[in-house]
């Protein structure tokens, strides 16, 4: 007999990759009633009845966004995350992410074994791309202005933040990189975007080959030159917050850190489900099955 794999809430992506992963394995879900669903995959009746059995437990993308519910995009059904726990065993793993320390904490005091897909190397490369897609289509279908030749700031360089400076440069925008480290602006810098050093909280204008100042007279720059600003980085190092609204500026924030309800702002996290998810559901549903066969050698007997 197959084994079984249990998918709880989510978006599209969790719809997409129930039905890949059906080719392979038993696949049961609850609290995502999205349509394009394969007859391949059960819709469990309850949470218990999902989880029983289930070899492995796929949770969404984010895991949480209030830190009490799991993330339900097509669903009416409000899931506690420590009513899923209740339920899991021993021997079950939850493939999730990013997990907040509140989550974590819970799930290591009642030896819940969790696993992070968002941290996987694989992942972080392969999301890259419809993450970068995502932003550009909410830049244009948010602001009404040109993306040529605005001004766009990406807060953080990795694999994301690399990504979404490579596609805004090639809609020839005006673009700006700002990190707290070193390794980062250095990458960069070799790359020809100009770069800001985040520290104590604000942004400085410098040349980071150099290590100078690039105008030693105004090197603090203030958000409000951009037109678009894009955070990457899971943790809150500047102030958001603008002393006046802006018509023609947009913070689009997909590491879930900020809040801004003054100017136009977007809390992205997530985006691929909106624009790719079928590109994303593959990338979570290959991620889940290299890390489950290396993990608890779940396959067909």
């Amino acid at each position: 007999m197959k084994k079984k794999i249990a998918v709880i809430g989510g978006d599209l992506r969790q719809i997409y990759l129930s039905n890949i992963l059906a080719d392979k394995y038993r696949v049961s879900i609850f609290g995502n009633e999205h349509k394009d669903l394969s007859s391949k995959v059960s819709r469990a009746l309850s949470l218990k009845e999902a989880v029983r059995d289930s070899h492995i437990i796929v949770c969404p993308i984010p895991f949480s966004k209030d830190n009490e519910h799991i993330f339900v995009a097509n669903s009416k059904e409000k899931i506690l995350y420590k009513d899923l726990f209740s339920l899991i065993t021993k021997d079950q793993r939850i493939f999730s992410g990013p997990y907040k320390n509140d989550v974590i904490e819970y799930a290591k005091e009642n030896d819940i074994r969790l696993f992070d897909i968002v941290a996987a190397y694989e992942f972080a490369i392969l999301n890259s791309v419809p993450t970068a897609e995502g932003v550009i289509g909410m830049m244009i279908e948010n602001l009404g202005i040109t993306l040529s030749g605005s001004k766009c700031l990406v807060l953080g360089y990795g694999r994301c933040g690399m990504a979404i400076s490579d596609l805004a440069k090639k809609m020839n925008m005006d673009v700006y990189v700002a990190s707290a480290s070193n390794e980062e602006l250095i990458m960069a810098e070799i790359k020809k975007y100009k770069t800001l050093k985040i520290e104590d909280k604000k942004l400085l204008l410098v040349d980071y080959l150099t290590r100078e100042f690039l105008d030693e007279s105004n090197f603090i720059i203030n958000l409000e030159r951009f037109n678009y600003v894009i955070n990457t980085i899971p943790a809150s190092l500047i102030n958001i917050n603008l002393s006046k609204k802006l018509d023609n500026y947009i913070f689009i924030d997909i590491a879930n850190i900020y809040e801004d309800d003054k100017n136009k702002f977007i809390n992205a996290r997530g985006i691929p489900g909106k624009y790719s998810p079928k590109t994303a559901g593959k990338i979570i549903s290959d991620v889940i099955e290299k890390h489950m066969q290396e993990t608890i050698n779940l396959g067909k007997e």
